[in-house]
């Protein structure tokens, strides 16, 4: 396959043999062709615009991250706390520290992160108030760094907590309903 030669800024084409073929004597050469009849005109045109030397490896090495929780869902008792821990992912020569935020929380549902902005992994501690809403929500974990913004889902189940029908009692008879400090029987 042909290879591209740099000289005095311009890209051309090299032939099997090394001589060089300027860009403008490519069209109609069916010699420029690999065996696959991909034409590699396009490549040259892209690589004549640069007028500096680049690498398709750092074009390839785009800095980012990703983010994962565990687990990714997380049950949590009115009056109550539970975890899951986020962690961070770099891609090509990412090396920034993400800062995290909750969104979506249901009402009586709060959040927080230890530590708030990391490199590696971070705990995420959910705390319900006595009166949260029950049910599924699901929960968007957003980290940032610099311009860059990547986010992960946590779906938290609050239950209601272990005795939540308060003072009341069924009787197995079920002849009689019974809830103390009321008038009535």
């Amino acid at each position: 396959m042909p290879a591209i030669a740099r000289s005095e800024g311009v890209a051309t084409p090299t032939t099997p043999k090394g001589g060089s073929v300027p860009i403008g004597e490519l069209e109609g050469r069916k010699a420029m062709t690999t065996r696959r009849r991909f034409s590699i005109a396009p490549l040259l045109f892209s690589a004549a615009c640069f007028t500096t030397p680049f690498s398709l490896t750092t074009l390839l090495r785009a800095e980012s991250f990703s983010l994962e929780a565990s687990p990714s869902t997380v049950y949590l008792k009115q009056d109550d706390k539970a975890t899951s821990t986020i962690t961070i992912h770099p891609a090509g020569a990412f090396n920034g520290s993400v800062a995290l935020l909750a969104s979506h929380l249901p009402p009586g549902v709060t959040v927080s992160f230890d530590p708030d902005s990391t490199t590696s992994a971070s705990k995420v501690v959910f705390v319900a108030a006595k009166e949260a809403a029950t049910g599924l929500s699901s929960i968007t974990i957003t980290g940032t760094s610099g311009n860059l913004t990547q986010s992960a889902a946590i779906s938290l189940a609050v239950t209601a907590a272990t005795g939540a029908l308060g003072q009341w009692s069924i009787r197995s008879s079920a002849s009689e309903v019974q809830y103390p400090n009321s008038r009535y029987h």
